[in-house]
């Protein structure tokens, strides 16, 4: 299936541990769940622990997961994140990839 040129995805409509669509996981393992708010909603959320343990092939790198297509040329990202208070070094990030030549 061809990714959209129009997304969105507020993860409601998934089941516990669903595999969100057209997500990509890069590094450690990601699932909808209940988003633990109080308000009922779901989240894509890391769901391995923060440190597996050494990689033996290549270097551990931090849990990533990836959307999007190289043929977006306008696109408006919105998140909304909930970072666990008791994780040490904890954080989210939002990147934006500029192809050059291709996006503007």
């Amino acid at each position: 299936e061809n990714f959209p040129n129009n997304w969105s995805d507020d993860f409601q409509n998934y089941t516990d541990d669903s595999v969100a669509k057209f997500w990509a996981d890069q590094y450690g393992s990601w699932a909808v769940r209940d988003w633990a708010d109080g308000k009922g909603r779901k989240a894509l959320m890391q769901v391995c622990p923060a440190n597996p343990g050494p990689n033996k092939w290549v270097r551990n790198n931090d849990p990533i997961t990836s959307i999007g297509s190289p043929n977006w040329s306008t696109f408006d990202l919105k998140v909304a994140t909930n970072i666990n208070d008791t994780a040490t070094g904890a954080y989210a990030q939002l990147c934006a990839w500029n192809q050059a030549g291709r996006n503007t």
